[in-house]
Protein backbone atom coordinates (compact mmCIF):
# COMPACT_ATOMS: atom_id res chain seq x y z
CA UNK A 1 0.00 0.00 0.00
CA UNK A 2 1.05 2.94 -0.94
CA UNK A 3 2.24 6.08 1.61
CA UNK A 4 -0.82 8.12 0.14
CA UNK A 5 -3.27 5.47 1.76
CA UNK A 6 -1.65 5.36 5.04
CA UNK A 7 -1.43 9.01 5.80
CA UNK A 8 -5.39 8.79 4.56
CA UNK A 9 -5.80 6.28 6.94
CA UNK A 10 -4.37 8.25 9.60
CA UNK A 11 -6.16 11.00 8.71
CA UNK A 12 -9.31 9.49 8.42
CA UNK A 13 -9.80 7.53 11.40
CA UNK A 14 -12.39 8.50 13.38
CA UNK A 15 -12.49 9.18 17.15
CA UNK A 16 -14.00 7.03 19.68
CA UNK A 17 -17.38 6.81 19.28
CA UNK A 18 -17.77 8.61 15.92
CA UNK A 19 -18.86 6.31 12.90
CA UNK A 20 -17.17 6.76 9.61
CA UNK A 21 -19.37 7.12 6.68
CA UNK A 22 -19.17 4.72 4.17
CA UNK A 23 -17.47 6.23 1.51
CA UNK A 24 -14.24 6.85 0.39
CA UNK A 25 -14.54 10.55 -0.68
CA UNK A 26 -16.61 13.50 -0.75
CA UNK A 27 -19.26 14.43 -3.42
CA UNK A 28 -19.82 17.99 -4.90
CA UNK A 29 -22.75 18.68 -3.00
CA UNK A 30 -21.06 17.39 0.42
CA UNK A 31 -18.45 20.04 0.08
CA UNK A 32 -21.37 22.98 -1.06
CA UNK A 33 -22.67 22.36 2.21
CA UNK A 34 -19.73 22.66 4.53
CA UNK A 35 -19.46 26.10 5.89
CA UNK A 36 -15.52 27.47 5.65
CA UNK A 37 -14.39 29.83 8.31
CA UNK A 38 -14.45 33.26 8.26
CA UNK A 39 -10.67 34.82 6.65
CA UNK A 40 -8.75 35.99 10.27
CA UNK A 41 -10.53 33.47 12.51
CA UNK A 42 -7.37 31.17 12.63
CA UNK A 43 -8.98 28.52 10.52
CA UNK A 44 -8.64 27.72 7.00
CA UNK A 45 -11.27 26.80 4.71
CA UNK A 46 -12.45 22.97 5.24
CA UNK A 47 -14.62 22.79 1.73
CA UNK A 48 -15.07 19.12 2.60
CA UNK A 49 -11.25 18.61 2.05
CA UNK A 50 -10.71 16.37 5.04
CA UNK A 51 -8.65 19.38 6.65
CA UNK A 52 -8.24 20.95 10.31
CA UNK A 53 -8.54 24.07 11.46
CA UNK A 54 -6.69 26.55 13.94
CA UNK A 55 -9.98 26.85 15.58
CA UNK A 56 -12.80 24.56 16.55
CA UNK A 57 -14.42 22.42 14.13
CA UNK A 58 -17.05 23.51 11.52
CA UNK A 59 -19.65 21.59 10.67
CA UNK A 60 -21.77 18.80 11.61
CA UNK A 61 -20.34 15.73 13.54
CA UNK A 62 -18.05 18.60 16.16
CA UNK A 63 -16.79 16.67 19.45
CA UNK A 64 -15.39 18.20 22.53
CA UNK A 65 -11.66 17.75 23.59
CA UNK A 66 -12.13 14.65 24.98
CA UNK A 67 -13.27 13.24 21.59
CA UNK A 68 -12.09 14.96 19.31
CA UNK A 69 -10.76 13.52 15.91
CA UNK A 70 -7.57 14.31 13.72
CA UNK A 71 -7.82 16.76 10.72
CA UNK A 72 -10.00 14.37 7.77
CA UNK A 73 -11.86 12.42 11.16
CA UNK A 74 -14.57 10.28 10.28
CA UNK A 75 -16.59 12.79 7.70
CA UNK A 76 -13.97 12.40 4.87
CA UNK A 77 -10.82 11.10 3.45
CA UNK A 78 -7.96 13.78 2.10
CA UNK A 79 -8.02 14.98 -1.17
CA UNK A 80 -5.01 13.14 -2.30
CA UNK A 81 -6.24 9.26 -0.94
CA UNK A 82 -10.11 10.29 -2.37
CA UNK A 83 -11.29 7.31 -4.20
CA UNK A 84 -8.40 5.38 -3.91
CA UNK A 85 -9.06 1.67 -3.66
CA UNK A 86 -6.70 -1.09 -1.89
CA UNK A 87 -5.92 -4.51 -3.49
CA UNK A 88 -8.47 -7.21 -4.72
CA UNK A 89 -10.97 -3.97 -5.55
CA UNK A 90 -11.36 -3.51 -2.06
CA UNK A 91 -13.40 -0.29 -0.71
CA UNK A 92 -11.72 3.24 -0.70
CA UNK A 93 -9.21 3.52 2.00
CA UNK A 94 -10.78 4.76 5.15
CA UNK A 95 -14.30 3.14 5.59
CA UNK A 96 -13.20 0.74 7.75
CA UNK A 97 -13.27 -2.01 5.39
CA UNK A 98 -9.51 -2.59 4.94
CA UNK A 99 -6.19 -3.79 6.42
CA UNK A 100 -3.37 -2.27 5.14
CA UNK A 101 -0.40 -4.28 4.79
CA UNK A 102 2.44 -1.99 4.29
CA UNK A 103 5.44 -2.34 2.90
CA UNK A 104 8.73 -2.51 4.90
CA UNK A 105 10.43 0.49 3.55
CA UNK A 106 7.58 2.60 4.64
CA UNK A 107 7.58 1.34 8.50
CA UNK A 108 9.52 3.86 9.81
CA UNK A 109 7.09 6.52 8.20
CA UNK A 110 3.67 5.44 8.79
CA UNK A 111 4.81 5.31 11.96
CA UNK A 112 5.89 8.98 11.99
CA UNK A 113 2.55 9.62 10.54
CA UNK A 114 0.63 8.01 13.37
CA UNK A 115 2.61 10.31 15.91
CA UNK A 116 2.15 13.35 13.49
CA UNK A 117 -1.81 12.32 14.01
CA UNK A 118 -1.49 11.80 17.49
CA UNK A 119 -0.07 15.49 17.94
CA UNK A 120 -2.58 17.11 16.05
CA UNK A 121 -5.57 15.32 18.15
CA UNK A 122 -3.86 16.59 21.17
CA UNK A 123 -3.04 20.11 19.87
CA UNK A 124 0.19 20.04 19.60
CA UNK A 125 -0.20 21.44 16.04
CA UNK A 126 3.55 23.03 15.44
CA UNK A 127 5.25 19.54 16.47
CA UNK A 128 2.99 17.78 13.81
CA UNK A 129 3.51 20.20 10.99
CA UNK A 130 7.47 19.55 11.58
CA UNK A 131 7.09 15.41 10.96
CA UNK A 132 5.15 16.22 8.02
CA UNK A 133 7.58 19.21 6.84
CA UNK A 134 10.22 16.51 7.37
CA UNK A 135 8.71 13.69 6.02
CA UNK A 136 8.08 15.92 2.64
CA UNK A 137 12.11 16.97 2.45
CA UNK A 138 12.68 13.58 2.61
CA UNK A 139 9.89 12.60 -0.46
CA UNK A 140 8.31 15.26 -2.07
CA UNK A 141 5.33 13.80 -1.71
CA UNK A 142 1.88 16.54 -2.28
CA UNK A 143 -0.30 14.79 0.59
CA UNK A 144 2.45 15.58 2.62
CA UNK A 145 2.67 19.11 1.88
CA UNK A 146 -1.19 19.44 1.97
CA UNK A 147 -1.13 17.64 5.39
CA UNK A 148 1.38 20.48 6.65
CA UNK A 149 -0.28 23.44 5.24
CA UNK A 150 -3.68 22.25 7.03
CA UNK A 151 -1.28 21.96 10.25
CA UNK A 152 -0.18 24.99 10.02
CA UNK A 153 -3.30 26.30 9.63
CA UNK A 154 -4.32 24.81 12.37
CA UNK A 155 -1.90 26.60 14.25
CA UNK A 156 -2.74 29.57 12.59
CA UNK A 157 0.64 30.44 11.37
CA UNK A 158 -1.37 31.44 7.76
CA UNK A 159 1.85 32.46 6.14
CA UNK A 160 3.34 28.89 5.99
CA UNK A 161 -0.12 27.89 4.79
CA UNK A 162 0.11 30.43 1.75
CA UNK A 163 3.67 29.37 0.86
CA UNK A 164 2.80 25.63 0.93
CA UNK A 165 -0.27 25.98 -0.77
CA UNK A 166 1.33 27.93 -3.61
CA UNK A 167 3.93 25.56 -3.73
CA UNK A 168 1.45 22.70 -4.41
CA UNK A 169 -0.94 24.60 -6.81
CA UNK A 170 2.37 25.83 -9.09
CA UNK A 171 3.49 22.00 -8.68
CA UNK A 172 0.52 20.92 -11.37
CA UNK A 173 0.43 18.32 -9.12
CA UNK A 174 -3.41 18.13 -8.28
CA UNK A 175 -6.54 17.56 -9.99
CA UNK A 176 -9.00 20.43 -11.04
CA UNK A 177 -11.65 19.39 -8.12
CA UNK A 178 -8.41 19.59 -5.88
CA UNK A 179 -7.23 22.43 -7.02
CA UNK A 180 -10.62 24.47 -6.25
CA UNK A 181 -10.27 23.34 -2.73
CA UNK A 182 -7.09 24.58 -1.81
CA UNK A 183 -7.38 27.97 -3.38
CA UNK A 184 -10.41 28.10 -1.36
CA UNK A 185 -8.15 27.43 1.49
CA UNK A 186 -5.73 30.00 0.34
CA UNK A 187 -8.34 32.89 0.22
CA UNK A 188 -8.96 31.86 3.76
CA UNK A 189 -5.37 32.51 4.61
CA UNK A 190 -4.69 35.41 2.90
CA UNK A 191 -7.33 37.15 5.15
CA UNK A 192 -5.46 36.36 8.27
CA UNK A 193 -1.67 37.47 7.11
CA UNK A 194 -0.55 40.91 6.48
CA UNK A 195 1.40 42.05 2.96
CA UNK A 196 4.53 43.17 3.96
CA UNK A 197 6.39 45.98 0.98
CA UNK A 198 10.30 45.35 0.87
CA UNK A 199 12.16 47.58 -1.18
CA UNK A 200 16.07 47.14 -1.88
CA UNK A 201 18.37 49.61 -3.06
CA UNK A 202 21.19 47.81 -4.95
CA UNK A 203 24.71 48.69 -5.05
CA UNK A 204 25.45 49.90 -8.83
CA UNK A 205 26.84 47.06 -11.21
CA UNK A 206 24.98 44.44 -8.80
CA UNK A 207 23.74 41.67 -11.95
CA UNK A 208 20.45 40.72 -12.40
CA UNK A 209 20.01 37.55 -9.90
CA UNK A 210 16.65 37.52 -7.51
CA UNK A 211 17.76 38.37 -4.28
CA UNK A 212 16.64 36.13 -1.51
CA UNK A 213 15.01 37.58 1.67
CA UNK A 214 14.71 35.07 4.60
CA UNK A 215 12.53 35.86 6.99
CA UNK A 216 12.22 34.11 10.59
CA UNK A 217 8.98 34.00 13.08
CA UNK A 218 10.23 34.53 16.58
CA UNK A 219 8.55 31.90 18.60
CA UNK A 220 7.69 32.61 22.37
CA UNK A 221 6.52 29.70 22.79
CA UNK A 222 6.67 26.03 21.12
CA UNK A 223 3.47 26.08 19.86
CA UNK A 224 4.28 28.80 17.70
CA UNK A 225 7.56 27.23 16.65
CA UNK A 226 7.62 27.50 12.49
CA UNK A 227 10.58 26.82 10.03
CA UNK A 228 12.01 30.37 8.02
CA UNK A 229 10.52 31.15 4.92
CA UNK A 230 12.23 32.70 2.08
CA UNK A 231 11.40 34.85 -0.45
CA UNK A 232 12.10 35.81 -4.03
CA UNK A 233 13.14 39.78 -4.82
CA UNK A 234 13.07 39.78 -8.72
CA UNK A 235 15.31 42.20 -10.45
CA UNK A 236 13.48 45.67 -11.65
CA UNK A 237 14.55 48.19 -14.27
CA UNK A 238 16.59 50.47 -11.93
CA UNK A 239 18.90 49.69 -8.49
CA UNK A 240 15.59 49.76 -6.62
CA UNK A 241 13.82 46.32 -6.27
CA UNK A 242 10.95 45.66 -4.48
CA UNK A 243 8.06 42.65 -3.70
CA UNK A 244 5.29 42.05 -0.94
CA UNK A 245 5.67 39.13 1.07
CA UNK A 246 2.41 38.01 3.49
CA UNK A 247 3.58 37.34 7.03
CA UNK A 248 1.49 36.64 9.96
CA UNK A 249 1.58 39.53 12.60
CA UNK A 250 4.29 39.50 15.63
CA UNK A 251 7.90 39.48 15.63
CA UNK A 252 10.04 38.51 12.33
CA UNK A 253 14.02 38.71 11.68
CA UNK A 254 14.48 39.43 8.17
CA UNK A 255 17.81 38.58 6.59
CA UNK A 256 19.71 39.02 3.56
CA UNK A 257 22.65 36.73 3.09
CA UNK A 258 24.05 36.99 -0.48
CA UNK A 259 27.36 36.34 -1.92
CA UNK A 260 28.84 39.83 -2.60
CA UNK A 261 26.85 41.90 -0.80
CA UNK A 262 26.91 43.06 3.16
CA UNK A 263 24.38 40.84 5.33
CA UNK A 264 21.40 42.34 6.61
CA UNK A 265 19.58 41.72 9.87
CA UNK A 266 16.80 43.21 10.89
CA UNK A 267 13.86 43.09 13.55
CA UNK A 268 10.48 44.06 12.66
CA UNK A 269 7.28 43.69 13.94
CA UNK A 270 4.17 42.91 11.60
CA UNK A 271 0.82 44.18 12.72
CA UNK A 272 -2.76 43.38 11.45
CA UNK A 273 -2.96 45.91 9.11
CA UNK A 274 0.21 47.14 6.39
CA UNK A 275 3.03 49.48 7.23
CA UNK A 276 4.95 51.62 6.19
CA UNK A 277 7.52 49.49 3.30
CA UNK A 278 10.83 48.34 4.88
CA UNK A 279 13.24 50.17 3.19
CA UNK A 280 16.66 48.41 2.55
CA UNK A 281 19.79 50.04 1.79
CA UNK A 282 22.59 47.06 0.28
CA UNK A 283 25.87 47.44 -0.27
CA UNK A 284 29.31 45.78 -1.06
CA UNK A 285 31.07 43.73 1.87
CA UNK A 286 34.43 45.20 2.92
CA UNK A 287 36.44 42.89 0.41
CA UNK A 288 33.45 42.21 -1.50
CA UNK A 289 33.01 41.33 -5.09
CA UNK A 290 30.40 40.79 -7.86
CA UNK A 291 30.51 37.76 -9.21
CA UNK A 292 31.34 39.29 -12.98
CA UNK A 293 34.08 41.08 -11.76
CA UNK A 294 35.17 38.16 -9.55
CA UNK A 295 35.18 35.67 -12.42
CA UNK A 296 37.47 37.94 -14.77
CA UNK A 297 39.53 37.95 -12.15
CA UNK A 298 39.69 34.43 -11.16
CA UNK A 299 40.65 33.82 -14.85
CA UNK A 300 43.18 35.96 -15.39
CA UNK A 301 45.44 34.70 -12.34
CA UNK A 302 44.26 30.69 -13.13
CA UNK A 303 45.62 31.45 -16.87
CA UNK A 304 48.47 33.30 -15.79
CA UNK A 305 49.35 30.70 -13.29
CA UNK A 306 48.83 28.09 -15.92
CA UNK A 307 50.90 29.19 -18.83
CA UNK A 308 53.71 29.64 -15.69
CA UNK A 309 52.91 26.30 -14.74
CA UNK A 310 53.56 24.90 -17.93
CA UNK A 311 56.60 27.25 -19.07
CA UNK A 312 58.50 25.87 -16.17
CA UNK A 313 57.72 22.44 -16.59
CA UNK A 314 58.85 23.10 -20.20
CA UNK A 315 62.48 24.91 -19.16
CA UNK A 316 63.20 22.32 -16.32
CA UNK A 317 62.64 19.22 -18.06
CA UNK A 318 64.63 20.82 -21.19
CA UNK A 319 67.66 21.12 -18.68
CA UNK A 320 67.40 18.30 -17.23
CA UNK A 321 67.34 15.82 -20.09
CA UNK A 322 70.01 18.01 -21.97
CA UNK A 323 72.00 19.22 -19.67
CA UNK A 324 71.97 18.07 -16.13
CA UNK A 325 71.68 14.62 -16.93
CA UNK A 326 74.39 14.50 -19.68
CA UNK A 327 76.96 16.31 -17.66
CA UNK A 328 76.47 14.70 -14.31
CA UNK A 329 77.10 11.28 -16.44
CA UNK A 330 79.96 11.91 -19.38
CA UNK A 331 83.35 11.84 -17.91
CA UNK A 332 85.47 15.16 -18.27
CA UNK A 333 89.31 15.44 -18.52
CA UNK A 334 89.51 18.89 -18.19
CA UNK A 335 87.58 19.48 -14.67
CA UNK A 336 86.80 23.24 -14.95
CA UNK A 337 85.14 22.74 -18.06
CA UNK A 338 82.72 20.16 -16.54
CA UNK A 339 82.19 22.29 -13.27
CA UNK A 340 81.13 25.36 -15.31
CA UNK A 341 78.71 23.07 -17.74
CA UNK A 342 77.29 21.23 -14.86
CA UNK A 343 76.80 24.77 -13.00
CA UNK A 344 75.31 26.17 -15.86
CA UNK A 345 72.47 23.08 -16.45
CA UNK A 346 71.60 23.17 -12.31
CA UNK A 347 71.21 27.18 -13.15
CA UNK A 348 69.09 26.51 -15.70
CA UNK A 349 66.97 23.62 -13.95
CA UNK A 350 66.60 25.68 -11.25
CA UNK A 351 64.46 28.53 -13.16
CA UNK A 352 62.65 26.21 -14.36
CA UNK A 353 62.01 24.97 -11.07
CA UNK A 354 61.01 28.36 -9.58
CA UNK A 355 58.47 28.98 -12.69
CA UNK A 356 57.54 25.83 -11.81
CA UNK A 357 56.53 27.21 -8.01
CA UNK A 358 55.43 30.85 -9.52
CA UNK A 359 52.70 29.26 -11.12
CA UNK A 360 51.35 26.85 -8.67
CA UNK A 361 51.15 29.55 -6.01
CA UNK A 362 49.20 31.92 -8.40
CA UNK A 363 46.85 29.64 -9.74
CA UNK A 364 45.89 28.55 -5.86
CA UNK A 365 45.73 32.56 -5.43
CA UNK A 366 43.34 32.62 -8.20
CA UNK A 367 41.37 29.56 -7.23
CA UNK A 368 40.40 31.04 -4.17
CA UNK A 369 39.03 34.03 -5.70
CA UNK A 370 35.80 30.84 -6.36
CA UNK A 371 34.91 31.17 -2.51
CA UNK A 372 31.27 32.65 -2.16
CA UNK A 373 32.18 33.48 1.20
CA UNK A 374 33.34 37.46 0.41
CA UNK A 375 35.02 37.12 3.99
CA UNK A 376 36.13 33.27 3.98
CA UNK A 377 37.49 34.67 0.59
CA UNK A 378 39.91 37.73 2.03
CA UNK A 379 40.56 35.32 5.05
CA UNK A 380 41.89 33.01 2.95
CA UNK A 381 44.28 35.49 0.51
CA UNK A 382 45.62 37.50 3.64
CA UNK A 383 47.02 34.05 4.85
CA UNK A 384 48.45 32.80 1.24
CA UNK A 385 49.90 36.80 1.29
CA UNK A 386 51.32 35.82 4.95
CA UNK A 387 52.35 32.30 3.77
CA UNK A 388 53.75 33.70 0.60
CA UNK A 389 56.29 35.80 2.41
CA UNK A 390 57.41 32.88 4.36
CA UNK A 391 58.08 30.79 1.44
CA UNK A 392 60.06 33.73 -0.02
CA UNK A 393 62.28 34.20 2.87
CA UNK A 394 62.77 30.36 3.67
CA UNK A 395 63.27 29.78 -0.27
CA UNK A 396 65.63 32.49 -0.08
CA UNK A 397 67.41 31.22 2.07
CA UNK A 398 67.34 27.62 1.42
CA UNK A 399 68.67 28.76 -2.18
CA UNK A 400 71.50 30.29 -0.83
CA UNK A 401 72.38 27.79 1.14
CA UNK A 402 72.07 24.53 -1.74
CA UNK A 403 74.18 27.16 -3.92
CA UNK A 404 77.23 27.21 -1.34
CA UNK A 405 76.51 23.64 -0.71
CA UNK A 406 76.86 23.08 -4.27
CA UNK A 407 80.06 25.31 -5.01
CA UNK A 408 81.89 23.49 -1.81
CA UNK A 409 81.36 19.76 -3.49
CA UNK A 410 82.57 21.16 -6.88
CA UNK A 411 85.57 23.17 -5.03
CA UNK A 412 85.76 19.44 -3.51
CA UNK A 413 89.35 17.56 -4.40
CA UNK A 414 87.64 14.76 -5.79
CA UNK A 415 88.03 13.21 -9.42
CA UNK A 416 85.47 13.75 -12.27
CA UNK A 417 83.37 10.85 -12.11
CA UNK A 418 84.02 9.32 -8.99
CA UNK A 419 80.73 7.65 -7.52
CA UNK A 420 80.23 9.29 -4.30
CA UNK A 421 81.54 12.69 -5.32
CA UNK A 422 78.73 12.75 -8.68
CA UNK A 423 75.71 11.51 -6.21
CA UNK A 424 76.78 14.23 -4.20
CA UNK A 425 76.71 17.08 -6.29
CA UNK A 426 73.19 15.38 -7.89
CA UNK A 427 72.05 15.67 -4.35
CA UNK A 428 72.89 19.61 -3.64
CA UNK A 429 72.09 20.21 -7.63
CA UNK A 430 68.18 18.51 -6.48
CA UNK A 431 68.05 20.45 -3.80
CA UNK A 432 69.17 24.18 -5.63
CA UNK A 433 65.85 23.24 -7.86
CA UNK A 434 63.39 22.46 -5.23
CA UNK A 435 64.81 25.67 -3.07
CA UNK A 436 63.91 27.68 -6.08
CA UNK A 437 60.43 26.09 -6.45
CA UNK A 438 59.78 26.77 -2.94
CA UNK A 439 61.29 30.35 -3.60
CA UNK A 440 58.66 30.43 -6.82
CA UNK A 441 55.60 29.29 -4.62
CA UNK A 442 56.46 31.85 -2.29
CA UNK A 443 56.49 34.22 -4.83
CA UNK A 444 53.17 33.05 -7.04
CA UNK A 445 50.97 33.13 -3.47
CA UNK A 446 52.36 37.03 -2.81
CA UNK A 447 51.50 37.97 -6.21
CA UNK A 448 48.19 35.87 -6.49
CA UNK A 449 47.01 36.93 -3.02
CA UNK A 450 47.61 40.43 -3.38
CA UNK A 451 46.35 40.89 -6.94
CA UNK A 452 42.91 39.86 -5.19
CA UNK A 453 43.10 41.72 -1.76
CA UNK A 454 43.59 45.12 -4.45
CA UNK A 455 41.49 44.32 -7.11
CA UNK A 456 39.15 44.06 -4.76
CA UNK A 457 39.65 47.53 -2.47
CA UNK A 458 40.02 49.35 -6.01
CA UNK A 459 36.40 47.94 -6.96
CA UNK A 460 35.10 49.15 -4.06
CA UNK A 461 36.88 52.76 -4.20
CA UNK A 462 35.31 52.68 -7.30
CA UNK A 463 31.73 52.45 -5.92
CA UNK A 464 31.78 54.52 -3.51
CA UNK A 465 32.42 57.31 -5.99
CA UNK A 466 30.40 55.80 -8.80
CA UNK A 467 28.16 57.83 -10.66
CA UNK A 468 24.69 56.62 -12.22
CA UNK A 469 21.74 58.19 -14.91
CA UNK A 470 18.85 57.03 -14.66
CA UNK A 471 15.86 58.06 -16.94
CA UNK A 472 12.83 60.43 -14.85
CA UNK A 473 9.50 62.10 -16.17
CA UNK A 474 8.19 65.48 -14.67
CA UNK A 475 6.54 68.60 -15.01
CA UNK A 476 8.78 69.24 -17.62
CA UNK A 477 9.01 65.93 -19.71
CA UNK A 478 11.63 63.56 -19.93
CA UNK A 479 14.75 64.24 -18.27
CA UNK A 480 17.94 62.26 -16.54
CA UNK A 481 18.72 61.63 -12.84
CA UNK A 482 22.14 61.84 -12.14
CA UNK A 483 23.03 59.83 -8.35
CA UNK A 484 26.15 58.66 -7.06
CA UNK A 485 27.61 57.78 -3.37
CA UNK A 486 30.59 60.37 -2.18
Amino acid sequence: MSLACALALLLAAPAAGVVAPETGGVGPETRAATPGPAPGSGATAESGSGSGSGGPESGAGREGPASAAPVGTGAVTPVFGAGREGPGGAAPVGTGAVTPAFEPGLANEVHRLRAAAELRAAGRFAEAAAIYEALYDGRHAPELLLAAARTRAAAGQYAHVLAYLSQLVASGQLTAADTQVVYSELQAAQGAVTPVTVRAQMPARSGEAPLRLRAEFLAQSPGEQRPPLEFLVPAGAGATRAATVQLDPGPWRVRIDEPGLARVDLLIEVGTQAGEPLQLDLRLPADGLPQPQRRRLVGALVGLGGVTLGAGAGVTVGWQFTRVRPALGSSCDELSGCDATLAAAVTGRGVGGALIGAGSGVLLAGLTGLFDDPRRRRRAWIFELVLGGAGVAGGSFATALAARGFEREIAADARWGDANHMRALELRANQHTFAAAGLGLGSGLVFGAAAGLVRSRIYQQRQRNSLALAPTMGRGGLGLALAGRF
